[in-house]
């Protein structure tokens, strides 16, 4: 009776497996989203004005080029900060093309953002153009990437994150959260861009991870059939086993 039952769970779990096959496992979609290569490897920078300044990698407590201070990466050694050789006028990005591949499942997104803003208050000025008006402002997008680089309007899928005009002079590493599961088959942009004409503004990103988990696979009708008649003959083997163990009992 002990064999029977062990048979029967063994071919339970065959069946379940050929059934529903396995998970697969989760697929990072975006690429050196914490920087530890130390570089900008999968990422590209804009400088719309050509200013002294742009998006840089740093470690420790300074940033790279003014020595300004600034909070430390959250976690590993390196994460993306802009910053200036000296107090200019800049409107920089830093962007990548994040593709989603078909039947990729629920996509889930993160990132964590830090600003430090070397004046008392922010300013939302012309989208992340440095004139006519003031404008001091760090903002995150996620974006057509058919849409020109510093669009913030119909270009513009998500806003994930903006300072405002009252928010604190800084604002600690903060985690942003975003959904790519409805944009299978698709390419999309995550867009962060600073733009300062009031006095320097250090813009951190780090952490951007696009994880995606496969939904377990569906046998199709075939496969059901197969499944049966495999199913079948594991059960006619287990009959013949237990009728041939009496037999020999006898």
């Amino acid at each position: 009776m002990r064999t029977l039952t062990g048979l029967l769970v063994i071919l339970l779990a065959a069946f379940t497996a050929l059934s529903f096959g396995e998970a697969a496992g989760a697929d990072e979609l975006v690429v050196n989203g914490d920087f530890r290569t130390g570089n900008f490897d999968g990422w590209s920078t804009d400088n719309q004005t050509q200013c002294e300044g742009n998006w840089l990698i740093y470690s420790g407590s300074q940033t790279p080029a003014s020595l300004s201070p600034v909070l430390p990466p959250p976690s590993g050694e390196f994460a993306a900060v802009t910053d200036e050789l000296q107090v200019q006028s800049c409107s920089l990005l830093l962007y990548q093309d994040i593709t989603v591949p078909e039947g990729a499942g629920e996509v889930l997104c993160s990132a964590v953002v830090y600003v430090r803003n070397s004046i008392p208050e922010y300013t939302i000025g012309n989208g992340l153009e440095l004139s006519p008006n003031k404008n001091q402002q760090y903002r995150v997008d996620l974006m057509d990437p058919e849409a020109p680089l510093y669009d913030v309007g119909a270009g513009v899928i998500e806003n994930l994150f903006q300072t405002a005009e009252t928010d604190p002079q800084s604002i600690g590493y903060t985690p942003i959260e975003f959904d790519l599961t409805a944009f299978a088959g698709r390419t999309v942009r995550l867009r962060a861009g600073s733009v300062n004409n009031e006095g320097q503004l250090f813009s951190a990103i780090d952490e951007v991870t696009c994880l995606t988990e496969n939904n377990l696979a569906i046998p199709t009708l075939s496969e059901w059939g197969m499944i049966s008649a495999a199913l079948g003959l594991g059960m006619i083997g287990v009959l013949f086993g237990v009728r041939r163990r009496r037999h020999n009992s006898v």
